[in-house]
């Protein structure tokens, strides 16, 4: 597994250096809207091609199941690649996203790598073996108060009509901690809560 996590950091590096060097090409009225309110670029594709190229290169035999392509032959081993999360933020040069990557088994996640390029923050874990932020170790934060809990959400931008129930939820959280944030980078928002900056993440469901 040490060996896998080192080829899915390569290839969230290798990604990274591609949704760099093109940053400020795309604007949101040049993205195509795949879903109501989801974008994606030519970025995000190229992105998961090489994401691609590097994981089943390394890993022959494993299958690729990605957010802009389809997935490959079926096996035991699956990658599941979020080539821009945030893609969004990075149409509006918003400085919040990354690059995300697990291997899962069956129902079971083995490795799970996402990649920060702006700060250059690459947190990974193993099943079983703790999280890691740049190669140190990180935990998560329980405040001896609940209220003193920062809190990390998501909207339901995909589920608009679901909106009052959400702010019911939301209500709740607001009135019971001590703040909450939308970043729009779910991956990050789950790195974020790993490493003890938020002390719990929540969606809609």
């Amino acid at each position: 597994m040490e060996n896998l996590v080192k080829l899915a950091q390569k290839a969230a590096l290798s990604a990274s250096h591609i949704l760099l060097s093109r940053q400020g090409q795309f604007t949101i009225d040049t993205a195509i809207e795949k879903h109501k309110n989801d974008f994606v670029t030519s970025i995000d594709v190229d992105s998961e091609k090489s994401i691609r190229q590097i994981l089943l290169g390394g890993f022959p035999g494993s299958t690729f199941l990605g957010e802009e392509t389809e997935k490959n032959e079926a096996s035991e081993f699956v990658w599941v690649v979020d080539p821009l999360d945030g893609t969004k933020n990075y149409l509006h040069k918003f400085p919040f996203f990354s690059v995300s990557i697990a291997l899962i088994t069956g129902r079971e996640v083995k490795l799970g790598v996402i990649y920060e390029p702006l700060r250059k923050l690459m947190f990974h874990a193993i099943a079983g073996g703790g999280a890691y932020l740049n190669g140190e170790k990180i935990s998560v934060f329980h405040p001896g108060d609940i209220r003193l809990s920062l809190i990390a959400t998501g909207f339901p931008f995909k589920y608009r009509e679901k909106i009052n129930p959400y702010l019911e939820i939301f209500k709740e959280v607001f009135m019971n901690f001590s703040g909450i944030r939308r970043a729009g980078s779910a991956a990050l928002d789950l790195a974020f809560t790993a490493g003890g900056s938020f002390s719990g993440f929540f969606e809609y469901g």
